[in-house]
């Protein structure tokens, strides 16, 4: 059989997915469980591989995993986390993949594996310079220049969600810090904006379903977070110029994010061509980040 197939495997803060995937990007079968955050680095793993067992086929001449947090992606290291425990820092994901399975393993971050999946198949085919961004429990980012992802010195570049926009203390970040976009923007901060006026703790889901409905609070929860959003990106494409933004993640379908994002980024650049930048919602969807850890393999 030809070598054309490449496993995905996608881990999260809340679950871990598993894809079969084609050389075009389509996903062939795939699985979803949820992450279990008290498990210790050994269960982890066994999770890990019990998803890759579920999709496997013959055929498949490769592994890619994306993870949420910083990765060593030279020696498939996962080094550590605000959302995923602490336990699992050091992580020798590729080495223990490669036992197993005895096949290539890649091991990223999966925003860097979302903006690639995205840039080779999705909303931002076709464009060389693209940001992408996904939102969530967190803000991941990633980034692709001249075709190719940037990782910087250490692996670091694109976290996006840990750009400092304000001074508010009590705005903390899941790393612990003050004013970070991640704090601000993503469904956490979504959340915790809505408390915030309500006194009352509610997903970023159920806020978007309210806002649909007018609710007023959860209106302004959506938009303070979307001109928050809009800011970052502003600043991100003062210093990239990218031909392309692509967000994605649960806590994009916001609805009212869109409107608020493009206005508060409309308001913050000041170059009138950087105005006519699109900002788009990811066209792959929740697979993104399978087909591009897919693409790592």
């Amino acid at each position: 059989m030809k070598k054309d197939l490449t496993i995905g495997v996608d881990i999260g803060g809340t679950k871990i997915q598993a894809g079969l995937v084609t050389k075009n990007g389509r996903i062939l079968a795939r699985i979803r469980t949820a992450t279990n955050r008290k498990a210790g680095a050994k269960a982890f793993i066994k999770d890990i591989e019990r998803a890759i067992e579920a999709v496997w086929s013959p055929g498949v001449s490769g592994i890619g995993v994306g993870i949420a947090g910083l990765v060593d992606a030279k020696n498939g290291i996962f080094l550590g986390g605000p959302n995923l425990p602490g336990s699992l820092r050091g992580l020798r994901l590729a080495a223990a993949l490669k036992r197993r399975f005895r096949v290539p393993v890649g091991v990223d971050n999966d925003a860097r594996c979302f903006t690639l999946g995205e840039a080779r198949f999705g909303s931002a085919k076709g464009k060389n310079n693209v940001i992408g961004l996904t939102i969530g429990t967190g803000i991941g980012g990633g980034l692709v220049v001249n075709g190719q992802v940037i990782r910087g010195r250490d692996n670091s570049a694109g976290e996006i969600g840990h750009m400092t926009l304000c001074g508010e203390q009590s705005f903390i970040c899941g790393c612990g810090r003050p004013g970070h976009l991640e704090a601000l923007a993503s469904g956490t901060g979504l959340s915790e904006l809505y408390r915030r006026l309500t006194g009352r703790k509610l997903t970023a889901k159920e806020i978007d379903e309210r806002s649909r409905r007018g609710e007023k609070a959860a209106v302004k929860a959506a938009e303070t977070a979307g001109g928050w959003l809009g800011l970052g990106l502003a600043n991100l494409a003062l210093v990239l110029d990218p031909d392309i933004m692509v967000i994605g993640g649960g806590a994009s379908r916001t609805r009212l994010l869109w409107p608020a994002l493009r206005r508060s980024f409309r308001q913050a650049v000041i170059y009138p061509e950087l105005r006519r930048l699109p900002i788009v919602p990811a066209a792959l969807g929740d697979d993104a980040n399978l087909v591009g850890a897919a693409l790592l393999a």
